[in-house]
């Protein structure tokens, strides 16, 4: 991660999460160019560039 400061700067100030937690595993994905999140809390997500999905909902798409 190139700069954990700058990440929970970022949540502090913007918003594609709506808690610490998921914003840092929203920005830690952006920055390692991961192109998913799974999480059971899809609502705190719902302005994220990037797919979040339930874990049924992916296991769903890899069948």
């Amino acid at each position: 991660m190139r700069n954990f400061n700058y990440l929970c700067s970022v949540k502090l100030q913007n918003l594609y999460a709506k808690d610490f937690e998921d914003a840092i595993q929203y920005y830690t994905a952006i920055e390692n160019e991961i192109n998913i999140i799974i999480t059971r809390n899809l609502k705190d997500f719902k302005n994220a560039k990037i797919p979040v999905l339930t874990a049924k909902e992916y296991t769903k798409l890899k069948k």
